[in-house]
């Protein structure tokens, strides 16, 4: 999305209502704050900033890894497969595997009734993988 799109769609109210959806399955308290902060004209300009580097940042990372050394770390991947996106899916989880696997710690966990929001669809997964590691 664009720079004028991700604004716009925030001042119409359609970036609240297409965005908010998968927030929803949080306790009440917490979906109401989701949908009145996460959504505003400064969220979606917040948005943007974040996105402008992100390619730049990635590539970075490839370039020169973090050195975590024996650090535990799991990478936790949605796989469920969307339609629009199966191609881009099926390349996040190739990336996600492979960083997984170049780390000495590394832990790879599908997520297969999640896709890009783990964190709303399966956060069992998460807790499960949060209470097994060795903190």
């Amino acid at each position: 999305m664009s720079r004028v799109l991700f604004p716009l769609m925030a001042r119409l109210g359609l970036y609240r209502l297409l965005g908010s959806r998968p927030g929803s399955v949080q306790p009440a308290d917490v979906a109401a704050e989701h949908r009145k902060e996460d959504f505003t004209i400064a969220a979606a300009n917040m948005l943007i900033a974040e996105l402008t580097t992100f390619s730049d940042d990635l590539a970075a990372l490839r370039d020169k890894p973090l050195e975590l050394g024996d650090l535990e770390v799991c990478v936790i991947s949605g796989t469920k497969p969307v339609r629009l996106e199966q191609k881009l899916r099926t390349a996040i989880t190739a990336a996600h595997r492979a960083t997984a696997a170049s780390l000495a710690g590394g832990t790879f966990v599908e997520a297969p009734q999640s896709d890009h929001l783990v964190l709303f669809t399966d956060p069992a997964i998460i807790v499960e993988e949060v209470l097994r590691m060795k903190l």
